[in-house]
């Protein structure tokens, strides 16, 4: 499992407004990305835990850039995707909709939701609702990235 995908700079308040990381596409690519391309390419991870901060104006865990063009497309990952623990009620930039259609499998804390957040599953349920086809090829895809890491382990 790769952690924390990408631009996690710092460990403090790095959570409740998603620190904001400016940089050039080359030292993003240098700097940041390097190490986890590593890991995909040549370690064949399997997992991937996305990051609390922004990439720029975005929420590297609702970032279609990141997640979908760059570790899938460009890198060939396969596996999975899950944000990281404790999202819950830490920002209002950690959008479902927004980290689902990215790219993100898994929502870790989907049944930590404190009083007054609103449910993730009632997110996406109105999502669904709303008649969303993206969200929907999003939630087919997840199950894919989960059901192919699941087969590819010795754990069966």
């Amino acid at each position: 499992m790769i952690k924390h995908f990408a631009g996690n700079v710092q460990e403090t308040n790095r959570a409740a407004m998603g620190l904001y990381v400016w940089t050039t596409e080359q030292a993003w690519r240098e700097l940041h990305l390097r190490p986890f391309e590593a890991a995909v390419k040549d370690g064949g991870a399997h997992g991937a835990m996305t990051a609390f901060n922004r990439v720029g104006t975005t929420w590297a865990g609702g970032s279609e850039a990141l997640l979908t063009d760059v570790l899938r497309g460009e890198w060939g990952f396969e596996g999975f995707v899950i944000t990281d623990a404790g999202i819950v009620g830490q920002g209002r930039h950690f959008d479902t909709r927004q980290a689902v259609e990215a790219g993100n499998d898994m929502i870790l804390g989907l049944l930590a939701d404190l009083p007054g957040d609103g449910s993730y599953e009632e997110e996406l349920k109105s999502y669904l609702e709303q008649d969303r086809a993206g969200t929907l090829t999003a939630l087919r895809e997840s199950a894919h990235h989960i059901l192919y890491y699941v087969l590819q382990t010795n754990r069966i």
